[in-house]
């Protein structure tokens, strides 16, 4: 904690991070920090980003998803021990409502549907690592346009978001139309000799027909 007093300490003004740092300046009476009235966490993340600010508090759950766009943004410590999120009711003789929602908790632990939703949210972060994360920002920025047109005109003929099927061509080839794999799948959509055929698809090294390919298999595939 005696580090922080090196740099700039900036956190939003009126959350539960102003009480814990005015608990831990008990013990470090030098821990001074700055409140800002017009940022959320988010904005300033961008600013330690930018290295407009060195440091700010936020919680877990925000910094592991927005670690993707900003790959270079480490954690120092940890401030305070784990804390639970939860719900506030205004206090009441009736509990109806408090009643619905522990009813509500209780059933979307016990049917799974708590656990997906968490595995939806959060559960690619384990899988997002720097190295990766990085080259997927260049990729992003250098692949992506020459192929954006394709992946939309092929999706509104397919009728789902274009994203998704960008997101396949990037798990499989990293939008490289000349990729290969050791099995000889190819192309920026990495169709097999038989699947090509299938759909009709005469160069899979042609960036339009691999993704109009492409497109076709959630309609031709089981």
């Amino acid at each position: 904690m005696a580090d922080l007093s090196n740099g700039i300490l900036e956190i939003v003004q009126d959350t539960s991070h102003v009480e814990t740092l005015l608990h831990l300046q008990k013990s470090n009476p030098n821990l001074q920090w700055l409140t800002n009235k017009n940022l959320d966490t988010d904005g300033l993340l961008y600013l330690i980003n930018a290295r407009l600010i060195d440091y700010t508090i936020a919680d877990s759950n925000q910094i592991i998803l927005i670690r993707r766009f900003y790959p270079k943004l480490n954690v120092a410590f940890d401030i305070s021990p784990p804390r639970q999120l939860a719900w506030a009711f205004q206090k009441s003789t009736d509990t109806s409502l408090y009643d619905e929602a522990t009813q509500f908790f209780n059933e979307i632990t016990k049917n799974k549907v708590l656990e997906q939703l968490l595995e939806r949210h959060y559960g690619h972060t384990r899988n997002i690592k720097y190295v990766g994360n990085c080259t997927f920002r260049l990729h992003f920025e250098s692949r992506l346009p020459q192929y954006q047109a394709l992946f939309q005109e092929a999706a509104k003929k397919y009728a789902f978001d274009w994203r998704i099927l960008a997101a396949i061509s990037y798990q499989e080839s990293h939008w490289n139309k000349d990729a290969v794999s050791p099995t000889g799948v190819k192309g920026l959509m990495m169709l097999t000799r038989a699947t090509a055929k299938q759909l009709g698809v005469k160069d899979r090294a042609n960036a339009k027909e691999s993704i109009f390919g492409g497109g076709a298999l959630p309609k031709t595939a089981p």
